[in-house]
């Protein structure tokens, strides 16, 4: 089914009562001593993002661009239509969970700072150098920095105690329903890196609904198809390029129908034919 995008301007009150929330996770996120949080590996990547942004987050009209990075005002400005169009999928993301959505779309846009394209100029000369698929693989690896320590961050505020359990509950939530509804919110239009990117977010989607399926993944393992230009062959790459699926012969129809799905706005029956992809790969033991 194609979602249609249609939605309201965020009010100035909205707009006001959001960027309070924004900037309350991120005095959190700087602030807190629980060395839980601590321990994750993303917080210090955070951190080390954001340090000089004492000013926290706005949000304003930037085009193009996603989010800005601003040395002078010491502040970091996300762009108001792009979190609308995302806090606007009523159908996707309800009332209850629009601050949780609101605050992965920052922290996504807050790890690109990590990556070194705060600055959209960076993003679009990446493309012109390397190709859209570096900013998609950027996209994805930011997208699981921003689920894996809001996941850690809710956990510990919902129980204190929170155990690894608990913890995968809330991660399985905040990838599969709220990040599922921000990428909906940005057609693919036929791009092969933005349907890259979905496949392995859809990939990993399967694995946390069955990590049986691949023994050993955790959360933060990132998963990056590449496949033949026939659709016939298919390798899968962790975020730092290492090699977790070989080359391996695959029956086109499937990869080539979860694509058109992907390309019609229908992740739900990508993801069936995803998923039997999942199945069917094995992963090198490393």
């Amino acid at each position: 089914m194609r979602f249609e995008r249609a939605w309201v301007k965020m009010t100035e009150a909205e707009i006001a009562r959001i960027t309070t929330v924004l900037n309350a996770t991120h005095a959190e996120l700087i602030r807190s001593q629980d060395p839980r949080l601590a321990s994750a590996p993303e917080l210090a990547l955070y951190r080390r993002a954001t340090s000089h942004y004492d000013r926290g987050f706005v949000l304003a009209e930037l085009g193009e661009a996603g989010m800005l990075a601003n040395s002078e005002t010491r502040s970091i400005s996300l762009n108001t239509t792009s979190l609308d169009a995302v806090l606007k999928r009523r159908e996707l993301i309800t009332e209850e969970d629009r601050d949780i959505a609101a605050t992965l779309f920052a922290l996504h846009e807050a790890f690109h700072i990590a990556q070194g394209i705060g600055d959209h100029a960076h993003v679009r000369r990446m493309k012109q150098i390397a190709g859209q698929w570096i900013i998609s693989f950027l996209d994805l690896q930011s997208t699981s920095c921003a689920v894996n320590l809001l996941a850690d961050l809710l956990g510990l505020n919902a129980l204190p105690d929170a155990n690894d359990s608990t913890r995968n509950k809330i991660f399985q939530r905040l990838w599969i329903d709220l990040s599922h509804a921000s990428l909906q919110s940005f057609p693919i239009y036929n791009n092969p890196s933005k349907c890259q990117r979905w496949v392995g977010h859809l990939m990993m989607s399967a694995l946390l609904l069955k990590p049986s399926l691949w023994p050993g993944w955790s959360t933060r393992d990132v998963l990056w198809p590449v496949w033949s230009i026939n659709e016939d062959e298919i390798a899968v790459l962790s975020k730092n390029i290492e090699v977790i699926v070989p080359p391996t012969k695959v029956s086109r129809a499937t990869l080539r129908v979860a694509v058109e799905h992907l390309c019609a706005g229908d992740d739900a029956k990508a993801f069936v034919h995803v998923c039997n992809l999942v199945e069917y790969l094995k992963p090198q033991r490393r």
